[in-house]
């Protein structure tokens, strides 16, 4: 049974916007159903592209991981959704591309057959090189690769 503190302190978390674990669980997990769905329509369909455009998903991925989300909170939607989640790089990152301070999740494989895999790949933005308090972009696709 949870103490009159620990219902208090879910309520308050609550308000305050943060997610409880079983939300970010469930996030995680209907986004998860949902990629596999779109996954599944795309390859019926012989819409898969290949290529370093894929599929793009992110409009998907923002239903479940909104612009604004704390970067922690964003990470476990996407663990609970079965990606692997890479650490964040430091504040001082090496390299001039635009993205060396975004956060990458990687489902790999999604799909794969004896010469092809299917991957998804998501990358979040932070607020600031070094600030990752909420995240600020998100992009995401679905890759189809021949081996």
């Amino acid at each position: 049974m949870l103490s009159w503190f620990a219902l208090s302190s879910c309520a308050i978390e609550k308000e305050n916007g943060q997610m409880t674990s079983d939300d970010l669980e469930q996030r995680g997990k209907q986004l998860r159903a949902e990629i596999e769905l779109v996954y599944k329509e795309l390859k019926t369909t012989k819409k898969l592209r290949t290529g370093i455009k894929g599929n793009d998903i992110g409009e998907i991925v923002r239903k479940y991981v909104p612009i604004g989300t704390s970067f922690d909170d964003a990470e476990n939607i996407l663990r609970f959704a079965g990606f692997k989640v890479y650490p964040r790089p430091a504040a001082n990152a090496a390299g001039n591309r635009p993205d060396r301070y975004h956060v990458s999740a990687w489902i790999d494989p999604l799909d794969q057959g004896l010469t092809w895999n299917v991957q998804v790949i998501v990358s979040l933005k932070p607020k600031a090189p070094g600030d990752y308090s909420d995240v600020s972009e998100i992009s995401a696709g679905i890759f189809y690769n021949s081996l």
